[in-house]
């Protein structure tokens, strides 16, 4: 009787155990237990893969064994549509490991910030310096204890490639960014909509002018500023297609410079298609736009940064000096905002000539130039 009564007692305090064990989260269990074996590998993938590019890629890496098996796998967990881009953290295994891991896997994604105002060569070393600090944070992370935990998202700003990189490598995955890598990605017309491709100008860091500014996920891979180019010309074009459908090429070379300059002067949204009213009644009547902007350009082109302007920097010598030399200058300073593109595009109609900062952000505009003498003269003295 009393040997019954103690199998009884092992019986439901085993009963109790297993229920509880079966009650734990996934997630406990994947803490606790490596799916897969030997040194993590981070994996990059990249914007368009699908489930059975990336089985076969796995496989060519080593990753696992079968991508038949994997793609299955994939279709079974049902992330065979929804494998997002971005890089992995993951350990050689069989097919079902590493589909265990994707599941349960967020990735880790770089994204840039293409500012308002940027130009080629300040754009394209603040996106070398994201991404060097991108791969440097993921190449010293400790993947050992989070296996499944979510990654973090690093900040600045469509291929079907990956590649895979050993943890154990601090290094780099050997690419770097700089201007001449974003130059050869404008320079390529297949990078931009089609029916834009016509309208571009010759010059590549001028078609900076045509991507739209906007805060993008990209591959922090050798692809990155292909994409970069695809995805913010596709944008722009997107949200201007219907305004320049008639437009030549020099036209829309005018529209960008313009849409520039309006860009740098002019701070306060709803100033900017007044603004744009004083720079085309001045280029009708053959006035010098006497854009501080375009001299600030002409002076970094020479090396020299400024940030305010003396009478003696007016006289600079460059074609982007508005000062010295009438109509608009060569090409765009920047690459403008969707505001100020459509403030090219739709300027308002008044006789405006002139504006001053008021130093409160906004313009005092005037028709003359004794009001804008007498603008000016107010100013000076309200900052007394």
């Amino acid at each position: 009787m009393r040997g019954r009564s103690l199998t009884l007692l092992l019986f439901l305090v085993t009963a109790v155990a297993y229920l509880t064990l079966l009650a734990l989260p996934v997630s406990w269990w994947q803490e606790r237990l490596k799916i897969g074996h030997g040194p993590s590998v981070f994996v990059m993938v990249e914007p368009g893969m699908n489930a059975r590019d990336a089985a076969r890629h796995f496989v060519r890496e080593g990753i696992t064994s079968e991508a038949q098996a994997l793609s299955r796998w994939l279709t079974t967990f049902g992330i065979d549509r929804s494998l997002k881009p971005g890089v992995y953290f993951l350990r050689p295994g069989s097919p079902w490991e590493v589909a265990k891991q994707l599941v349960n896997v967020e990735p880790r994604v770089f994204s840039v910030v293409l500012v308002p105002g940027s130009d080629v060569d300040a754009f394209a070393h603040s996106l070398g310096a994201a991404v060097a600090s991108f791969w440097e944070d993921v190449s010293s992370s400790d993947l050992s204890e989070r296996h499944f935990s979510t990654s973090r998202d690093t900040h600045v700003g469509e291929s079907g490639e990956m590649y895979t990189v050993p943890v154990t490598d601090s290094r780099s995955p050997g690419f770097i960014v700089t201007s001449a890598d974003l130059l050869v990605a404008l320079a390529d017309e297949t990078h931009f909509p089609e029916p834009l491709r016509k309208m571009l100008p010759e010059n590549p860091s001028e078609r900076f002018a045509f991507l739209l500014p906007e805060t993008f996920v990209l591959p922090p891979s050798p692809s990155l500023t292909a994409s970069l180019v695809r995805q913010a010309s596709s944008l722009w074009w997107r949200a201007f297609a219907s305004d320049v459908a008639e437009k030549s090429a020099a036209e829309m070379r005018s529209l960008a410079t313009l849409a520039s300059i309006i860009e740098k002067e002019i701070r306060k949204e709803e100033e900017r298609p007044i603004a744009a009213g004083v720079f085309r009644n001045r280029l009708e009547r053959k006035m010098p736009l006497q854009s501080c902007a375009t001299v600030v350009y002409a002076w970094k082109l020479k090396g020299r940064i400024l940030r305010t302007l003396t009478y003696e920097d007016l006289k600079v010598e460059s074609p982007f000096n508005t000062y010295l030399h009438p109509g608009l200058p060569p090409g765009p300073i920047c690459v403008p905002s969707q505001n100020s593109w459509s403030a090219a595009l739709h300027p308002e109609e008044h006789d405006l000539l002139y504006f001053v900062a008021d130093n409160k952000g906004g313009h005092v505009f005037s028709r003359s130039y004794k009001e804008h003498l007498d603008a000016q003269r107010k100013i000076r003295n309200e900052n007394r």
